[in-house]
């Protein structure tokens, strides 16, 4: 059989699941990690998985105050490769071909070596990371109740915040597109005009 796509599923129990699924034409194809043989005990998980995030065929979950790896080379049988375990809950990540970004709450962005599989650089982003998109030497973070923060990472080992613009509520989401920060939280959704890295301006909100 030929599979059109690939969905992996985050649940509430903390495992990467993928199913089958028929959708007209589509054939979608999702496997439980748990029923690939996977163990999660004492992966530093407490239950719940935040975020997931694919590349090439290595797929990383934030999975409560762990970064774990699967190779889902093989989608109906994906394979745990290893982990790494933070102080705080992991909310959401970003990667390449090379790093893996992870917004980790309080514990702010964290850069993570796939080469050396080991983290190399963090900084505080002075409130709780929930999510992280990376656009070439620029962090773009979420960050709780402290707005958006911009990190230049241009040196991997020793990010720095060049930026912070406050939003009013708690944010939850950032996406940044052609110049263009987008983000979402409490207030709904807020457009931010990116003039350069170190200067950020709301443009709308709605």
């Amino acid at each position: 059989m030929e599979y059109d796509g690939i969905l992996l599923l985050l649940d509430v129990d903390g495992g990467l699941h993928m199913k089958q699924f028929v959708l007209g034409c589509i054939v979608l194809l999702v496997c439980s990690a748990v029923w690939a043989g996977v163990d999660f005990t004492n992966r530093g998980l407490f239950g719940y998985s935040n975020g997931v995030y694919v590349v090439d065929t290595v797929a990383y979950t934030a999975s409560g105050y762990s970064l774990l790896w699967f190779n889902v080379a093989v989608p109906d049988t994906p394979e745990f490769i290893d982990f790494i375990d933070f102080p705080y809950p992991a909310s959401r990540l970003f990667a390449d071909s090379e790093y893996v970004f992870v917004a980790d709450g309080f514990g702010g962005l964290r850069i993570i070596d796939m080469l050396s599989f080991s983290e190399i650089g963090s900084v505080s982003t002075s409130g709780w990371a929930e999510d992280v998109f990376v656009s070439g030497d620029y962090a773009y973070v979420a960050n709780g109740d402290q707005g958006v923060v911009v990190v230049d990472i241009s040196d991997k080992t020793a990010p720095s915040v060049v930026e912070n613009i406050p939003i009013d509520g708690w944010v939850r989401g950032v996406w940044y597109l052609d110049s263009t920060v987008y983000v979402v939280g409490d207030t709904g959704l807020c457009v931010i005009s990116v003039i350069a890295p170190d200067s950020l301006e709301l443009t709308s909100h709605i």
